[in-house]
C-alpha cells in the first residue's frame, strides 16, 4: 500500500523499518521459568505440584536465547524472581 501512495524506494524503506523493529522487539521478548528437582532427585522440571523445593537451591531458566537487545530484561526478570524467593 505504501508502494502506491509514495513510490518504491519510500516503500521499501518503510518496509525494511518495521521488519527492523519487529526483529529488535521479538529478541527483547525473554522469560525464564523456576526449576526444582523431583522427588527422586534425579532431574529437574517446572515448579509444579510433581517437585519439591530445596533450601538453598534456586534455578532458574532462560526461555528465550541471550542478545545484546534482551540482557537488560532478562537481568531484571532473575533479580525480580529472587528477590520474589
Amino acid at each position: 500500500m505504501s508502494g502506491l501512495l509514495f513510490g518504491l524506494l519510500p516503500a521499501v524503506l518503510i518496509g525494511v523499518l518495521v521488519t527492523l523493529f519487529l526483529v529488535l522487539r521479538e529478541l527483547d521478548h525473554i522469560e525464564i521459568t523456576e526449576l526444582q528437582p523431583t522427588p527422586d532427585g534425579n532431574d529437574v522440571q517446572v515448579a509444579g505440584p510433581a517437585t519439591q523445593p530445596v533450601p538453598g537451591l534456586f534455578v532458574l531458566r532462560y526461555d528465550a536465547p541471550l542478545h545484546t537487545a534482551n540482557v537488560r530484561r532478562a537481568h531484571r526478570l532473575v533479580i525480580a524472581a529472587v528477590d520474589a524467593a
